[in-house]
């Protein structure tokens, strides 16, 4: 029985229920001969069309995967590279629910169940002696392989890669390498050929050059900056642009739009570009103020300040400078008071969408705190969203669930949950 060649398989997902709504965010797939020696690799981000999950586990947000291709888009691509090789995954019964649930909503007819894969979970399990542990990084700590970006499907995809090629090499040592593919059965039986033949047409997308790709807004500020007069700043508008600017940045974006509200606020106040400079700097202060209010930033807390001084054009010195300003504060016991919202939101409805990231009191703002937290400043709180809701909260601004893309067709205002908490004075 001759050991045909492998294609690694690794995925990174919106949850862990393919028989529900949860899909695919990324995959990989590292191809390797008979010997253990990557040949090929693949990796592209996909388009889930619906929120991406847990963005603090895979670290993909919804905007990377907006012009990511579709499941339906590469489905060809990857039967045409696994048919007629093993399909390899750690834990591969995870993956293999999750591709074959992928096929099955292409077509009922694209049934790849049959099709046995080897599981390097299970092998290590079986043939590595005081292995530590079952995860990925106690195999590859077994195998003295470094795992470098772990929840990037190319980066695990890799490193499976390698712990296969360690368990052939350790199995053929010990004479027993054909252990290795007994789970499978008779690898000459074609049964490995079963994948369906699907048409393709898509162009990859990294996570590189997505986040590369990603509009923050940050050109339309640059464009403001720079229409803009010069002149000394002065106080007495400083809170109208300021009230405007939050408002727009809710949604931690700007879109052509609000630039356009921005550019015409701005001219109406004779605002120069010192005194939007000016208003920008503190507007990013309020923010760092708002983060250290529990005496840490988190990473989330560091990714929305380092997002909003993109979307800002603050200088690095500036957003150094301010960091260090308030961190320094707090340390030497000042008490942050953080400014409630002037906005009266008893009465108004509110929905929630996504897994937060913020952080509320220390712990993690889920989305019955957040219920709660509203029905207590009076809003009332809806399932789904209605041409007559007020207001979507979101963990990303850019999530394709379904919630989201109805608020987007009704004009829905769209506030992501750091920013709601801001409003609410309590985050």
């Amino acid at each position: 029985m001759d050991i045909p060649r492998f294609t690694i398989i690794d995925l990174e997902t919106t949850g862990l229920f393919p028989g529900g709504n949860d899909r695919i965010v990324e995959i990989a797939m590292v191809s390797l001969d008979p010997e253990g020696n990557i040949t090929d690799s693949f990796c592209t981000l996909v388009n889930p069309e619906r929120d991406v999950g847990p963005t603090h586990i895979h670290g993909i947000s919804a905007a990377e995967v907006l012009n990511a291709p579709k499941f339906s888009d590469v489905a060809g691509y990857v039967a045409e590279t696994v048919r007629g090789s093993i399909p390899v995954a750690h834990n591969a019964t995870f993956d293999r629910r999750f591709i074959a649930r992928e096929f099955q909503r292409l077509s009922s007819s694209y049934s790849i169940d049959e099709i046995p894969w080897l599981c390097t979970l299970r092998g290590c399990s079986t043939f590595c002696d005081d292995l530590g542990g079952r995860s990925l990084m106690d195999c590859c700590h077994y195998f003295d392989i470094e795992l470098v970006d772990a929840h990037s499907a190319l980066a695990d995809a890799t490193a499976t890669a390698h712990i296969l090629a360690g368990l052939i090499s350790l199995l053929r040592n010990l004479k027993r390498e054909r252990e290795l593919l007994i789970q499978l059965g008779d690898v000459s039986s074609g049964i490995f050929l079963n994948w369906p033949t699907v048409n393709s047409s898509f162009n990859a997308l990294t996570r590189e050059v997505a986040k590369v790709n990603v509009n923050d807004g940050k050109d339309f500020i640059r464009q403001l900056l720079e229409n803009l007069p010069g002149g000394r700043f002065s106080l007495p508008v400083e809170q109208e642009y300021l009230d405007l600017l939050d408002r727009v940045l809710e949604d931690r974006r700007v879109t052509e739009d609000e630039y356009s509200e921005l550019v015409q606020y701005a001219a109406d106040l004779n605002l120069s570009e010192e005194q939007v400079e000016g208003i920008h700097e503190c507007y990013m202060r309020d923010l760092f103020l708002a983060a250290w209010a529990d005496h840490r930033i988190t990473e989330h807390e560091h990714q929305d300040l380092e997002k909003i001084k993109q979307i800002l054009h603050i200088e690095p010195e500036v957003f150094e400078r301010l960091s260090n300003e308030t961190e320094a504060a707090v340390k030497r016991g000042k008490e942050v008071k953080l400014q409630k919202s002037r906005e009266d939101l008893a009465g108004k409805s509110v929905c929630f969408s996504g897994e937060f990231q913020s952080l509320l009191n220390g712990e993690r703002f889920t989305r019955k705190k957040a219920e709660e937290l509203a029905s207590d400043y009076g809003m009332i709180v809806q399932r789904g969203a209605t041409k007559k809701l007020d207001m979507l909260v979101l963990a990303d601004p850019d999530s394709q669930s379904g919630k989201a893309k109805k608020a987007r067709q009704y004009g829905t205002r769209l506030i992501t949950d750091a920013a709601f908490l801001r409003i609410l004075g309590v985050g």
